[in-house]
């Protein structure tokens, strides 16, 4: 049965993604009461991460579109009152997991391996394996055993499948707000150490030479090019100091800058493609500016620009959630709203939703995921500004292999307009995304680069494909996947209520700049002059009410197992550290640490 919210709230949250998860927690800290809703039965819209099973289960519900039955008797409005309807979910995400998976899930039945229908402990699938694994054979002709495929269908709770892959730079504005809520505490991450790409000319795969020490152990540059590098590295990182050496370039593209420095077509390529991260158009002061962005987050807690965060990237949404339910932000998963309730009278100002129980609740302000507006034309136009695709592979060895296991980032230049720059992520068992001896790759193409507004997604990936597995010395791929994200449709906001506001869904974009800056722009509307995210304190700095028993939900407390207010009794403080105690810490504790959880990582990884 579902339970009756409280009527009011200072404001009403739909949907779990990055930003609306952030303004929760950054509403809650500052003492407003938060009502956070979302029609899924789990955290992060379309930043979530799945296991390979639910993933599964995640694109072909997302394929078929479906739209969770609302309860409740319809609404009837009052005469000065109307009614603006919203929908459960759009169609943002479209995929499939490759056919072949179920081919080899049948091979690996066929050879006595557990079934994926019940969990399976390592003890049984090394004896299934003992009792002797016939070899599989996959779509290129090469064998692949049975230990591989069951490392896969057997330990599939041990995977984490990020919708939207994404890094932290080390001096980017996430990175920095986590620090500055102490929400960093609520987290792990990993240092990205090794940057890759594809040589020009060529589809071999080699390390990109950033810092200092990575130039001059570089074994395929020469010496003169590498003090050519490090000249145009050095002053990229204080480059506004430096006017006169780029002057006549400034509206010229930022190629021919580079190579009036004589370097090279391979460290063209590494610079625009790899550190920059812009494209072959981008003009040379803003080529500049992003190389000097790369460069300033290097070395912070590393030999590393990058952070990956350990579990995925939908850890952080839940992250600030878990923050916002600290500080009283109420949640409830499997409700969504269907409607918002206008005030004719009130300057067309949003005074209610009606949940999709039919609960009118109140509330001052109202935050919807854009994937929530009907796309009827008026408020909200049917075609996406943002389009990317991705491509996910399980494989069972490194797309570059070395003695450690790296978190890797990797580029594969664009080499013609059918060829577009594919952007990978590489992350094994130290990510906490597999179990060991598995590596997830996730590749992204920007649909901006693409002609067809509808590709064969497969083909698309082919290339990618071609270089990073049709060897025989490559990695073998044991389970893929391939779908189209959309977001950022046409909004006119003018056809809304001014305290109505719309989060945008995720780009395509490295890091998540645009997300964070996104979420303090709403929150400077909606309260300006407050504190965008003040520090938390952690739990000893916090003076206990001995008498105060806070308010507990059950809603809450089962969602996030944490607790709802932060005047908690000790006897429920311990309690909620020991379920706490399992979940990743922080490892940013503060943003001037010389030797931080990160750096830590760093020197054991």
């Amino acid at each position: 049965m579902d339970e009756t919210l409280p009527e009011s709230f200072d404001v009403i949250i739909v949907g779990t993604g990055l930003q609306e998860s952030i303004l929760s927690g950054a509403f809650s800290r500052i003492g407003k009461q938060v009502l956070h809703i979302d029609a899924n039965d789990y955290y992060g819209c379309d930043w979530a991460s799945f296991n390979i099973n639910s993933f599964k289960d995640f694109l072909d519900s997302s394929n078929e579109q479906t739209i969770a039955t609302d309860s409740g008797d319809p609404y009837e409005c009052s005469s000065n009152e109307d009614l603006i309807a919203l929908q459960n979910t759009r169609q943002t995400i479209k995929g499939y997991v490759d056919d072949s998976y179920r081919h080899q899930r049948r091979n690996v039945r066929r050879n006595d391996a557990p079934t994926t229908s019940s969990p399976v402990d390592d003890e049984a699938i090394a004896n299934s394996n003992e009792r002797g694994s016939t070899a599989n054979v996959n779509n290129d002709n090469r064998t692949t055993s049975t230990e591989d495929y069951s490392s896969v269908f057997n330990k599939w709770r041990q995977f984490n499948i990020d919708i939207i892959p994404k890094l932290l730079f080390c001096r980017g504005s996430l990175v920095e707000l986590l620090i500055q809520s102490n929400v960093s505490r609520y987290l792990e991450f990993k240092i990205v150490d090794q940057i890759l790409a594809t040589l020009h000319g060529t589809q071999k795969l080699e390390r990109v030479p950033c810092s200092r020490a990575d130039v001059f152990s570089s074994g395929f540059i020469t010496m003169l090019d590498k003090r050519l590098l490090m000249k145009v590295l050095t002053m990229a990182a204080s480059y506004e100091d430096h006017a006169d050496k780029y002057e006549e370039y400034k509206d010229k593209p930022y190629r021919e800058f580079l190579q009036s420095q004589r370097l090279n077509s391979k460290l063209q390529d590494f610079i625009i493609y790899s550190i920059a991260m812009v494209t072959d158009d981008t003009d040379t002061v803003e080529g500049l500016k992003w190389t000097k962005n790369f460069l300033r987050s290097l070395g912070r807690y590393g030999n590393s620009a990058f952070l990956w965060p350990t579990y995925g990237v939908g850890e952080i949404p839940q992250a600030f959630s878990r923050l916002s339910a600290v500080f009283g932000g109420l949640f409830c998963l499997r409700r969504s709203a269907k409607s918002l309730v206008i005030d004719k009278d009130d300057d067309g100002r949003c005074t209610a939703i009606i949940d999709s129980t039919g609960q009118k609740i109140h509330a001052s302000h109202v935050i919807v995921n854009e994937r929530l507006l009907i796309p009827d034309g008026a408020i909200c136009g049917d075609v996406p500004k943002r389009k990317f695709y991705r491509a996910v592979f399980v494989t069972n060895s490194s797309i570059h292999p070395s003695a450690d296991e790296h978190i890797s980032m990797g580029i594969l230049n664009p080499t013609d307009p059918l060829h577009p720059l594919v952007r990978l992520i590489e992350v094994g068992s130290c990510g906490g995304v597999c179990p060991k001896g598995s590596f997830v790759v996730h590749a992204l193409i920007d649909g901006a680069k693409v002609a067809d507004s509808d590709p064969d997604l497969k083909e698309l990936f082919a290339r990618t494909e071609q270089i990073l597995f049709e060897d025989a010395a490559k990695p073998k791929k044991l389970w893929s996947s391939y779908f189209s994200v959309s977001s950022s449709f046409l909004i006119d906001s003018s056809t809304l209520p001014r305290n109505v506001h719309v989060a945008l869904g995720p780009d395509c974009d490295l890091g998540f700049d645009s997300s964070v800056n996104e979420a303090r722009e709403i929150f400077d509307k909606i309260y300006p002059g407050e504190e965008f995210l003040p520090r938390a304190p952690d739990p000893e700095e916090i003076i206990y009410d001995e008498g105060d028993e806070g308010y507990n939900s059950e809603l809450t407390s089962a969602a996030l197992s944490s607790t709802h207010s932060i005047a908690l009794s000790r006897e429920e403080q311990q309690a909620s550290d020991e379920v706490q105690s399992t979940e990743p810490s922080s490892t940013v504790p503060s943003a001037e640490s010389g030797n931080t959880g990160t750096e830590n990582e760093a020197s054991t990884s």
